[in-house]
């Protein structure tokens, strides 16, 4: 068959991907997308033309050197008046940007997550006359869930992947590389106002780029997966009422983290949760959701697509896509009305952990949807209905968590059983089980440990002064140790507060307070040690502990603790996520 090329009349649907978190090698989120429509990824065999979702699309160019790359496909055989002559798929890939601004300014995850904790507490104990907001379910039950996460980041840092990655670096040095990654990506966006500014301008100029291949009755679609979706809802609350850049036509978000930014967001930085009664305070986010233009918005059509048990992924209301506006307003500029919500993925225990990356390999679902957007399949890309319902989404997830919970508490106790197990191995005596009691509930082990860490590093920072800190409540069990530290540390002749232009303490300093911050842990580590000796009567001499200190049974030791201190961090992180989807469904 001679491929003949489409009627100059036929328009081109241009397909714009915009990848999320992590590290992102050129053409990667080009190429994953197209790969896609070809061939079934998850199938570790030579794909073959049956997989392809598109045979009657081929490959006309693709030039990997532009900026953009394109890759532009057109149909075998003319197609019909009416339908896509021609679809363009380009990617926007701020990856090795957001690598260079962190380069430059490399952000501490201690002191990221224990500012984070410290925001959320003062947040959290502000007094409130009204808590509107665009979003349904329990304020203060929401608030306390993001207190409890932040406490398990707090928690976790130095314990997890501080002093530890060191000692089995060559075992989970991708994880704490992923791990580090993944935050430094989501707070170079969302806290640094360079890094955003810098990345809405890389995304600003893709735009502008693309648009200048267009003719009129072009389409453009936009694909955003998890932070990237954030990126593209900054860009379109800024230009919708500008009336000087081209809006998609269709926005197709997947893994996206719109409205848990969102409300966090209004939570920390505004009082009542409106979006007009910002704090005086240094703010905490930088990103801003609200428009300033007053042209009228061009229609567009929306579609959040959410797979079970992705924790990144939520079911945002209109109003989220711009707070300045009424419901009535925005409504009146979507298609039928509303974001279009689809819900997929399987509900069941293998999903979790990897449902965030699943959606480009769901060919029956967000996969048919993205094909309809563009016009390589036929039919409304809105009548591709979701697996189950909203409601059923919710249930099926916490059904799917409450497993993972048992499961995980099955896992941290197996860890907590093999370290006891060699601590009883060194006493020849399996009293030392009974030291175990206090360790079996993953809440107490993760609740102090943080309250250590909190206490240990928990000073002011640039968004939180001593003030604030002093007007916390000394009755709040998570306040309690910033307070503390704050009335110990005290001197009325120094300036206590953080000056924003001031270098940060060096590497030794840094290394020496993670080594005092593992310090907790190691006692933890060291009670059933302790208490044998007690028991037992049989105190080690100096040079007999010391040369145990550096042996492989010490270091086993050392990593099965890490194990279940690691797991009993999930296993709060899979409890907390189960109250915030009762507390949202």
């Amino acid at each position: 068959m001679v491929p003949v090329p489409p009627a100059a009349s036929l328009s081109t649907a241009h397909l714009l991907m915009v990848h999320g978190v992590g590290g992102h090698d050129h053409l990667s989120n080009l190429l994953r997308t197209y790969q896609s429509f070809r061939a079934n990824l998850t199938s570790v065999e030579v794909p073959t033309e049956r997989e392809d979702l598109i045979p009657g699309w081929r490959i006309t160019s693709f030039d990997e050197g532009a900026s953009p790359p394109v890759l532009t496909l057109e149909p075998r055989e003319r197609p019909l008046p009416g339908t896509v002559g021609r679809v363009c798929l380009y990617e926007v890939n701020y990856s090795g940007l957001a690598g260079v601004i962190r380069k430059n300014q490399p952000l501490n995850l201690t002191r990221l997550f224990v500012g984070l904790d410290l925001v959320v507490c003062e947040a959290r104990q502000r007094r409130r006359t009204a808590a509107t907001t665009a979003y349904g379910g329990d304020n203060t039950e929401l608030a306390r869930c993001l207190q409890r996460i932040t406490g398990v980041l707090t928690a976790g840092a130095v314990p997890i992947i501080g002093l530890p990655a060191l000692a089995f670096k060559n075992h989970i040095g991708t994880f704490v590389a992923l791990f580090t990654r993944f935050f430094d990506d989501v707070a170079t966006f969302v806290l640094d106002k360079n890094g955003e500014q810098l990345i809405s301008a890389h995304l600003d100029r893709t735009m502008a780029i693309v648009d200048k291949g267009f003719v009129p009755g072009d389409r453009l679609v936009v694909a955003a997966h998890s932070l990237g979706s954030v990126v593209v809802h900054n860009y379109v609350v800024r230009q919708w009422t500008a009336g000087k850049s081209r809006i998609p036509d269709t926005v197709v978000t997947f893994g996206s983290p719109i409205g848990l930014l969102t409300w966090i967001w209004l939570f920390l930085d505004f009082d009542d949760m409106d979006f007009t009664k910002r704090i005086s305070a240094d703010h905490y986010f930088c990103w801003n959701p609200v428009s300033n233009g007053t042209a009228a918005r061009s229609p567009l059509s929306w579609i959040n697509v959410l797979n079970c048990v992705d924790p990144i992924a939520t079911a945002f209301p209109d109003e989220a896509l711009d707070l300045s506006s009424t419901q009535a307003t925005i409504a009146s500029a979507l298609s039928g009305g509303r974001v279009e919500h689809r819900f997929f993925g399987p509900a069941r225990f293998g999903a979790v952990g990897v449902a965030h990356g699943e959606y480009l390999n769901d060919r029956a679902g967000f996969l048919k949807i993205l094909l309809r957007a563009i016009g390589l399949v036929s039919g409304p890309p809105e009548d591709v209905s979701g697996t189950r319902a909203s409601a059923q989404h919710w249930s099926a997830t916490d059904s799917t968590l409450r497993l993972t919970q048992w499961v995980l508490y099955a896992g941290a106790v197996s860890g907590l059983v093999g370290y006891f197990t060699t601590v009883a191995s060194v006493f020849a005596d399996r009293r030392t089980f009974l030291f175990m009691l206090p360790f079996l509930s993953p809440m107490l082990t993760i609740g102090t440990i943080a309250f250590f860490q909190r206490l240990m590093l928990g000073g002011p920072t640039k968004r939180i002064t001593s003030a604030l800190i002093r007007e916390m409540s000394w009755g709040d069990i998570i306040s309690f140790p910033y307070r503390l530290r704050e009335r110990m540390l005290r001197s009325p002749d120094v300036d206590a507060d953080v000056d924003p232009m001031a270098p940060s303490a060096g590497d030794l300093t840094r290394l020496a307070v993670n080594a005092i911050s593992f310090a907790p842990t190691l006692a933890a580590m060291a009670f059933p040690v302790v208490g044998m000796c007690w028991w037992t009567g049989r105190w080690p001499m100096w040079q007999t502990a010391a040369s145990h200190l550096w042996s492989r049974m010490t270091l086993l030791a050392l990593a099965l603790f890490m194990i279940y201190v690691t797991v009993s961090a999930l296993h709060e992180v899979v409890r907390t996520w189960r109250r915030v989807v009762r507390a949202i469904a």
